[in-house]
């Protein structure tokens, strides 16, 4: 989420080149973090996740454990750029989606 307001990253529009039937969801212990740790950012990024219609996923926990398993039991893509959190779901069989020079990296 920090990409989109960072690297102006516009993943919904990426991804639906790609995948044009794809529904877009976060996690809300993501947002929590955003929250903690940049809150100047949160603003930009709750706007471009209302703007896109994003589901919100609740759940307790740290927000990498949460997706993972979220990921794994709905068989569900995650995009994300977290080097460390590519590594556990490459290793758990989830489908991981990047970016790179704002093209997508299946």
């Amino acid at each position: 989420m920090l990409a989109l307001v960072e690297a102006r990253v516009d993943i919904v529009a990426l991804a639906q080149d790609v995948f044009p039937e794809a529904g877009f969801c976060v996690m809300r212990q993501t947002i929590e973090e955003i929250k903690a740790k940049r809150p100047t950012a949160l603003m930009l990024i709750e706007g471009y996740l209302a703007k896109n219609k994003f589901s919100t996923i609740p759940g307790q926990g740290k927000a990498d454990d949460l997706i993972l398993q979220w990921a794994s039991r709905e068989g569900a893509a995650v995009a994300t750029l977290d080097f460390a959190l590519k590594k556990r779901l490459k290793k758990a069989g989830v489908q991981v989606i990047s970016v790179k020079n704002n093209k997508l990296i299946l």
